[in-house]
């Protein structure tokens, strides 16, 4: 976890938060890598694992502005973090209102699977790693199954980790990426949630200024 122990010395082993999402990212990775060189997707798809996400976001904020991929390259960002413990068979897909017909590509990836996918919880939309690419005018996709009573504690462990709920997800997210990479045209983006422009004769209010220098995060 990246917490790693509290002062007691116990281990905060991160099961959920986010081995889950580390475990889902692999797993796409090693299902793509396999593929033959003809059956491969059309786009590149570049798979990363951010550290500093709790002390400001950083190491997503990094691989942005270091220009490794230029942003305007970047078709999607789909990001899979706390994917292991659905209360309800079911995940949260946060930010499909980010481009015209995300949604409907949610909805069809995830027809058939053994889990429900809801749309009726943005919560998480500015606290993880797909949000600067949000700002960076991206279109973003974060699947998520929500918080629980384990959260930021020692008691995160992987013998509480739902996984054939997990593998469903894993499933979920492959369809998509692989959609997303298949696209004759990218996705077009949309400010849906007012982060980037004026709202009601107010200038833009980032939760987090973008574009800023990673160094900086380290302050927020």
């Amino acid at each position: 976890d990246h917490v790693g122990f509290n002062e007691d010395g116990e281990i905060w082993n991160g099961a959920d938060d986010n081995g889950s999402g580390t475990v889902t990212l692999l797993g796409m990775a090693r299902s793509l890598s396999s593929l033959p060189m003809d059956q491969r997707p059309k786009r590149s798809i570049v798979f990363v694992a951010f550290s500093g996400e709790e002390v400001g976001l950083v190491g997503s904020y990094h691989f942005l502005v270091q220009g490794l991929v230029p942003t305007e390259k970047i078709a999607a960002m789909v990001n899979t973090d706390m994917v292991g413990r659905s209360s309800d068979h079911s995940v949260y897909a946060v930010g499909t209102k980010s481009a015209e017909g995300l949604k409907e590509m949610v909805e069809q990836a995830g027809e058939g699977l053994a889990i429900k996918v809801r749309f009726d919880n943005e919560e998480f939309f500015d606290r993880s790693d797909q949000v600067g690419f949000y700002y960076a005018g991206i279109p973003i996709l974060f699947f998520n199954t929500d918080e629980h009573e384990d959260y930021h504690k020692p008691t995160d462990t992987s013998d509480l980790i739902l996984y054939d709920d997990m593998a469903q997800i894993g499933v979920l997210t492959y369809r998509m990426i692989r959609s997303l990479a298949d696209l004759p045209k990218r996705l077009t983006f949309v400010d849906a949630y007012d982060r980037l422009q004026p709202v009601y004769g107010q200038s833009a209010q980032l939760m987090i200024p973008f574009p800023v220098n990673w160094e900086d995060r380290l302050d927020y």
